[in-house]
């Protein structure tokens, strides 16, 4: 008595049995229907994502040269090219690269990372960006670098009119 008044209390039902002739008749679950793509707005291309999902982007040629887009491109170009110390120096928070055991896992982890998916970001010479937020001064910037992965974000923060990261995940 004691463990039936317990499961009403915390709310757990008994299992029914079934007869043979029931399981016989029960349907099999349908299949879960395909998701649609979404719509393309003016501006917008359709891509393929990760586990065959499916997104939006906005492809940026030749983005204007104040711009956090051009700030990627040019860190992406820099990256491929293995110049780390001069990514560092050009584009690195100082809350990322202040001192020189920042510098070093820098260079030795994150960067040698980007540098290997670098070439996968950039489309014919374009940065296709699918999302951009902005949070107490700092814009966060998701980009597409192909159909086997997520959108990339990278963080950065306008300092004193140049681009500077505080994270990528490229």
């Amino acid at each position: 008595m004691r463990f039936l008044l317990l499961l009403a209390l915390v709310g757990c039902k008994t299992t029914e049995t079934t007869t043979p002739a029931q399981a016989e008749t029960v349907e099999p679950a349908a299949e879960p229907a395909p998701v649609a793509a979404p719509a393309v707005a003016d501006g917008e291309e359709a891509i393929a994502l990760f586990g065959g999902r499916s997104g939006t982007a906005v492809r940026h040629h030749a983005p204007a040269q104040d711009s956090i887009e051009h700030a990627i491109l040019d860190s992406l170009t820099l990256l491929s090219a293995e110049d780390y110390d001069g990514w560092m120096d050009t584009y690195c928070h100082a809350d990322a690269c202040d001192d020189q055991r920042k510098r070093d896992a820098m260079s030795s982890h994150v960067l040698p990372s980007a540098k290997a998916a670098a070439s996968t970001c950039v489309h014919d010479g374009d940065l296709l960006v699918t999302k951009t937020e902005e949070d107490n001064g700092f814009t966060k910037v998701w980009i597409y670098c192909g159909e086997g992965r997520m959108p990339a974000p990278a963080t950065a923060q306008n300092v004193d009119g140049a681009w500077k990261f505080s994270s990528v995940s490229w």
